[in-house]
């Protein structure tokens, strides 16, 4: 049993990280951009994607080149036929060699974000200032454009002068996120309910049947907690491209439910955070599916439990999507892949702790008994460092 077990295991990490390689491969951005390093607009656009996207993502030429000027004009003879002289920067927006967008002007975030969600589109958008003003769907049109714009990609490479502090944005991010799913991993709401599930599993079907149960218990919550990331992450970037001051009302409401955790933990230690009437659901269900020990149960729980215990941890995910809003979707979904991973962990290592070092039920009881508290506080403190890691990487 014990080496089932851990093949199962294996099968299931070499299968996730399958994933996690082909969703790290998929094409990025780039963003080619013609400007001065005197204009502010683009030397704005220059800070928000370097920030967003990273400076890998970007291609500058500055126009201040009689070669790169000429190629900017070459680009604007073939896209845009109005009087008035549009302003700096000139940006070209591709995905996978494809040309997606030109744009003059400074362009807002959420134009860059709507664009990148719809990789797919047959025609090239040109935008002003992030209004739409025309599009291009001659083919021939569209690759002449695309061999001007990459044709130069070999010739020159962009500037480096932010780099360093781009580079530096990458690991706060990832710590903060760590930071995040290890407070929502921690948090009793789940882990609790899986012990009582595993103790009812086990002492009714025994430890293999126990084990499927737990098993089927959190491959569903993984799957179910990732697609609810999904949709969140769909309606959250397109809030904060355009209020950005949203995360910080996450943070402080992260911030605010910590300090009940905490508060909780000390005063009422065993009382959940969670409404009655879902409690007293979440209660019945699993003593139903526990002392029946049912496999397809657990599925069902799993499901369940994702979207009603959302009130017990919404604070460490709502700041982890805020957080990536601006990525790009593959890397987005490479997050929350690691994020829910992180999650489930406490529960695999309590189905390892039964399987693998013969920790008795009893111990289990004991456990869950006399920690809950502990779990409580811990979490509630995560959060509070969750929640202001959010605000300050906001104002920072």
């Amino acid at each position: 049993m014990k080496s089932r077990l851990l093949l199962l295991l294996v099968v299931t990490l070499l299968a996730l990280t399958s994933l996690v390689v082909k969703v790290s491969s998929d094409p990025e951005p780039l963003f080619v951009i013609y400007g001065s390093l005197e204009c502010p607009n683009c030397r704005r656009i220059l800070k928000e994607v370097g920030e967003t996207y990273g400076n890998q993502s970007i291609l500058f030429f500055d126009i201040t080149n009689s070669k790169n000027l000429d190629r900017a004009f070459q680009i604007l003879d073939l896209v845009y036929e109005g009087e008035e002289t549009p302003e700096t920067p000139l940006v070209g927006v591709f995905w996978n060699n494809s040309l997606l967008a030109v744009t003059f002007g400074y362009t807002p975030l959420n134009f860059w974000f709507e664009v990148l969600n719809n990789t797919q589109r047959e025609t090239v958008l040109i935008a002003w200032e992030g209004q739409i003003i025309g599009n291009i769907t001659d083919e021939e049109l569209i690759s002449a454009l695309e061999r001007i714009f990459m044709g130069i990609q070999k010739e020159e490479k962009p500037p480096t002068i932010s780099n360093e502090k781009t580079e530096k944005s990458l690991i706060p991010l990832l710590l903060g996120i760590i930071l995040a799913a290890a407070a929502d991993s921690v948090n009793p709401c789940v882990f609790s309910i899986f012990v009582v599930l595993m103790i009812l599993s086990v002492q009714t079907a025994g430890k293999r049947g126990g084990t499927k149960v737990g098993l089927a218990f959190i491959i569903t919550v993984y799957v179910s907690y990732l697609l609810l990331g999904l949709g969140l992450r769909a309606v959250l970037s397109r809030l904060l491209a355009s209020y950005s001051w949203i995360i910080v009302l996450i943070g402080v409401g992260a911030i605010a439910l910590g300090g009940y955790e905490v508060f909780s933990a000390i005063i009422t230690p065993f009382k959940s955070v969670l409404p009655e009437p879902l409690k007293r659901i979440t209660a019945e269900r699993l003593e139903e599916i526990g002392s029946k020990a049912s496999v397809v149960g657990a599925f069902g729980l799993g499901i369940l439990l994702s979207f009603t215990l959302l009130p017990c941890s919404w604070g460490p995910y709502l700041v982890t999507i805020g957080l990536i809003a601006g990525l790009s979707a593959g890397k987005q979904i490479l997050v929350l892949l690691l994020y829910n991973f992180i999650f489930v962990l406490p529960l695999i290592a309590v189905l390892v702790a039964i399987n693998i070092f013969g920790v008795k039920i009893r111990t289990l009881k004991y456990w869950r008994g006399t920690k809950f508290p502990i779990m409580k506080l811990f979490a509630g403190i995560l959060l509070i460092a969750v929640g202001t890691y959010a605000i300050l990487h906001y104002i920072i």
